[in-house]
């Protein structure tokens, strides 16, 4: 199972977003992504209602993950409003490395 060997700040960030979006509903979860610059780079020159089979650009999930600000719902607040902002950044960094690595193996 991937889960095992991501640590407990990994861990905490992946409940986190579950916590945010897993109560959506897919027609939700879809109309979201489908706003992001990943979604409409890849649908250029495809018409509305047909299926594609490009594989979005990593480089335009880079650029869509650039404009997350990371909330953390059991504290309610982002991040960036968390006192101590030192510990914070190595979580962040963690997160981002995290992503990364997420999106590597999906491709």
């Amino acid at each position: 199972m991937i889960f095992m060997d991501i640590s407990n700040e990994e861990k905490y960030i992946v409940k986190n977003i579950i916590l945010q979006y897993g109560a959506y509903e897919s027609w939700k979860l879809s109309e979201l992504s489908h706003k992001e610059i990943s979604w409409r780079n890849s649908r250029k020159g495809i018409p509305e209602g047909h299926n594609g089979s490009r594989i979005i650009k990593l480089e335009d999930i880079r650029k869509d993950a650039e404009k997350v600000r990371p909330y953390d719902s059991v504290w309610d607040m982002y991040y960036d409003e968390f006192d101590d902002a030192e510990g914070l950044v190595d979580v962040i960094a963690k997160m981002e490395v995290f992503q990364k690595s997420v999106i590597d193996n999906a491709l």
